[in-house]
């Protein structure tokens, strides 16, 4: 799995949604929660956040490691919720 399709799956694991309206080449874009401003996923697993993308700054490699853990600790939610016993 490539740093880019980790940090997509990640990001919508975590409930936030593509935005097709933008347009870029490069980046795959998500809406942020609350719906201001955009996170950009870039092809090598860079993250940028913010507005428009020429007022984007780029995230650090902690908070991208915090948005994997999260996403990771949710999936794990879901599959114990699965398989517990249900009365």
């Amino acid at each position: 799995m490539t740093k880019q399709s980790e940090l997509i799956a990640a990001l919508e694991t975590l409930g936030y949604e593509r935005a097709p309206d933008q347009k870029t080449r490069k980046y795959v874009v998500f809406k942020n929660k609350g719906g201001r401003g955009f996170l950009y996923v870039g092809s090598q697993g860079a993250l940028r956040v913010g507005g428009p993308l020429s007022n984007t700054f780029g995230a650090t490699e902690s908070y991208k490691k915090r948005l994997l853990q999260e996403a990771e600790d949710r999936r794990q939610t879901i599959v114990v919720m699965k398989d517990a016993p249900r009365e």
